[in-house]
């Protein structure tokens, strides 16, 4: 009888301890689905929703960001550079203005009757814009800074002048573009263009500290001034690949710091000047591809620094004999 209750308690223990088993093991099931529905004791949904919100400003703090830096460019934008197109037909100047364009003449153009200038004339058209430009008044009248800045304007009206940027704006002549360049006494030492087309104005002579000359690979035409002779500094010119005329002025004989003289590819014509025997300093000169004619100065044999000369497609006459070892061309 013992055994017989015994046994049967041992049947409903056992029975109640897989029970037990049975509802501890629901419950893990549970605890563990929970756990995975957690991340680091959240619950994963609130982390969609944290996720979300941050994706969001950072989108927002993107768009206003892009939206500011717009602005700031905008406000700094240099392509709004104060640089005035030219009517292509000048303007009647007011009597006023004639009474300050005569005023600067005086210093600028020295003998020269306003009235007697064309309207069209780039040096008229220069003093115009001088008289209107505002930075202009805090330059010193009477000095070599007026001077350059009228012959530069000169230039500027006796080209075609779409090119020029920057030219004309607020900023000193020396800023105004890469093609200009100025000693550390703020004078024009260097200066060159390409792709222009126009006449070279007397005016160039004025830029006296000018070291570097170069007009090249353009159309300009017609004559080479006489002060060009003024540019006794210069060391460097080129005027090649133009269609330039007429004769090489004799004034090329003052500019006796020249070294480097090439014109070829235009369309100069005459004897070559005897003075070119002055520039003792001349390694290259090429004249090549022009209508030259008549026989070559003998004084071409006083240069010996030369090394290179060109002086083919011309119709010259004679021999030279130039006493140096040069290469043609």
């Amino acid at each position: 009888m013992e055994e017989t209750d015994q046994h049967q308690l041992q049947e409903v223990s056992e029975s109640q301890g897989k029970e037990d088993i049975a509802t501890l093991s629901s419950d893990d099931a549970d605890d563990a689905a929970e756990e995975r529905d957690t991340l680091g004791g959240v619950s994963r949904k609130y982390w969609y929703y944290l996720m979300a919100l941050i994706l969001f400003l950072c989108i927002a703090v993107g768009a206003t960001a892009g939206v500011l830096l717009s602005s700031k460019s905008d406000d700094h934008c240099d392509c709004a550079i104060s640089t005035p197109v030219p009517s292509s037909a000048a303007t009647t100047a007011s009597p006023e203005d004639l009474l300050d364009m005569q005023s600067l003449a005086r210093f600028v153009l020295p003998g020269v009757d306003i009235s007697d200038l064309s309207q069209t004339a780039p040096q008229y058209r220069a003093l115009q814009w001088l008289v209107h430009d505002v930075p202009r008044r805090t330059i010193e009248d009477n000095s070599t800074e007026l001077l350059e800045l009228f012959s530069l304007v000169t230039l500027y009206y006796a080209t075609d002048n779409s090119p020029f940027y920057g030219w004309l704006s607020d900023l000193s002549y020396c800023n105004w573009n890469y093609f200009i360049s100025c000693n550390w006494n703020g004078r024009v030492s260097e200066f060159h263009l390409l792709g222009l087309s126009g006449t070279l104005p007397p005016e160039i002579g004025n830029l006296q500290d000018l070291a570097y000359f170069a007009i090249y690979d353009s159309t300009f035409s017609g004559n080479i001034p006489s002060e060009i002779g003024n540019l006794q500094q210069v060391s460097e010119i080129q005027l090649w690949g133009n269609i330039f005329s007429g004769t090489i002025p004799s004034e090329i004989g003052n500019m006796e710091q020249l070294v480097h003289l090439e014109v070829q590819y235009n369309t100069f014509s005459g004897t070559l000047p005897s003075e070119i025997g002055n520039l003792q300093q001349l390694t290259s000169l090429r004249i090549q591809s022009n209508r030259f004619s008549g026989t070559l100065p003998s004084e071409i044999g006083n240069l010996q620094q030369l090394t290179s000369l060109g002086i083919q497609y011309n119709t010259f006459s004679g021999t030279l004999d130039t006493g140096c070892s040069c290469r043609n061309g």
